[in-house]
């Protein structure tokens, strides 16, 4: 059964589109394995993929029909399929197989995989403790209202925070980078936090706590810019010698003498060949302060992601609440309530019912199945069902990284 006949590769290599394989795969378990339409799964990634399936297998199917019934085709392979099943059930009964096939074209199962979770979820609302007639959330919906609690979080703890911490990281402060770890954590990532509050979220003590990371790396640079200070006062009268020696240094810092503007000026030109020679003692240690530096930013990085990870953790939370609340289920629920059922739960009831509903299953577009999609399939439809699996995607056409899409699945 799953060797490539020579019509089938022809049909590939010929330019007809990606779907026909397939296609003539669910011809082919008709005819051959009889197996009726309604018990083949078809999955793939998007809406417009499944418009196209619809179409295709149903106009595939008349063709085999009218060919069976001796009309002229051009197809091929349709007629090598259906010539190979006269052959061996006759002519009567193949004809049947495929009017009962075209008959119950609206009873099939072409699905995206959100699809594919909410159908089962919904028809195994019991199996799967699901909440009966829960709604599922366009996009768009899911958009809005995890904005709406964006907005609300922002305003009620990054508004009110300490000026002192709102001056170090006020440029850091990015809407778009919040929603995005909000987004992550509603897909399942958890973040690692290097703090833990010892309070409630960000109030007084817990903001004093982030204050310190960035006053101590703070204090580091201060510390290190002083020292090079010092190094121009205490030594002042031998780099005012070197610097009426070389007329470079002469043109820019005769003139100033405060030991900070001097040591600007230093990193400033930093990389002016005469900097070196002047400044031989304070070029040393300019790079051990720019270390300090970006400690000091990487702190202050470090808090801005920790505040937003936490109020990514409490916005998921009343997400959370809100959709249990209304009955809803986002495209994310879908797949994790899922999983929940199939993989963790995974009642014999629910698992021997979805097995006896599909005795054919196709995952189009495989390269863009996440681990918990494959987990599903792999539990329902691997070992020990009999059910018949096939995976067909391209790794060089995965577009979905951001959706999770995970090669290594692949």
């Amino acid at each position: 059964f799953f060797q490539a006949e020579d019509g089938i590769r022809d049909h590939c290599v010929t330019g007809v589109q990606t779907c026909a394989l397939p296609i003539f795969l669910v011809l082919r378990l008709i005819l051959e394995k009889n197996i009726p339409v309604q018990q083949i799964l078809m999955v793939t990634f998007t809406k417009a993929a499944v418009a196209e399936l619809e179409m295709r297998i149903r106009e595939f199917i008349a063709l085999a029909y009218q060919y069976a019934q001796s009309v002229h085709i051009e197809d091929k392979t349709i007629k090598d399929i259906v010539t190979v099943a006269i052959d061996e059930l006759g002519t009567e009964k193949t004809q049947l197989r495929l009017k009962d096939a075209l008959a119950l074209m609206d009873e099939t199962s072409i699905l995206t995989i959100h699809g594919f979770c909410q159908k089962t979820l919904q028809e195994f609302a019991f199996e799967t403790q699901q909440v009966f007639g829960a709604e599922a959330l366009s996009e768009e919906q899911m958009d809005e209202l995890r904005t709406a609690s964006i907005y609300q979080y922002w305003r009620k703890y990054i508004a009110p925070l300490k000026p002192e911490l709102l001056e170090h990281i006020h440029g850091l402060l990015d809407m778009k980078l919040l929603e995005n770890m909000v987004k992550a954590e509603l897909s399942g990532k958890k973040f690692n936090l290097p703090l833990t509050p010892k309070s409630t979220l960000l109030d007084a003590a817990h903001q004093d706590e982030l204050l310190e990371m960035i006053r101590t790396a703070e204090k580091e640079k201060n510390d290190c810019w002083q020292a090079l200070c010092d190094e121009f006062t205490n030594n002042e009268a031998d780099y005012r010698k070197a610097i009426q020696q070389n007329s470079s240094a002469r043109s820019a810092f005769q003139d100033i003498t405060d030991p900070n503007e001097v040591i600007n000026l230093i990193v400033e030109r930093i990389d002016s060949n005469y900097i070196s020679d002047v400044f031989p003692g304070i070029v040393r240690n300019v790079n051990k302060w720019k270390d300090k530096a970006m400690m000091l930013e990487s702190a202050r990085q470090k808090v801005t992601a920790i505040i937003f990870a936490y109020l990514a953790e409490q916005i998921k939370a009343e997400l959370n609440e809100i959709k249990k609340d209304r009955g809803l289920l986002s495209f994310d629920d879908m797949i994790d309530n899922l999983h929940q059922a199939v993989c963790i739960a995974a009642p014999d009831v629910l698992l021997k019912g979805i097995r006896e509903k599909f005795k054919a299953v196709f995952i189009d577009e495989f390269q863009d199945t996440d681990r918990k999609q494959y987990e599903i399939f792999q539990q329902l439809f691997g070992s020990p069902s009999d059910t018949i699996v096939f995976m067909i995607g391209d790794p060089k056409q995965s577009i979905y990284a951001w959706r999770k899409a995970d090669l290594f699945t692949y």
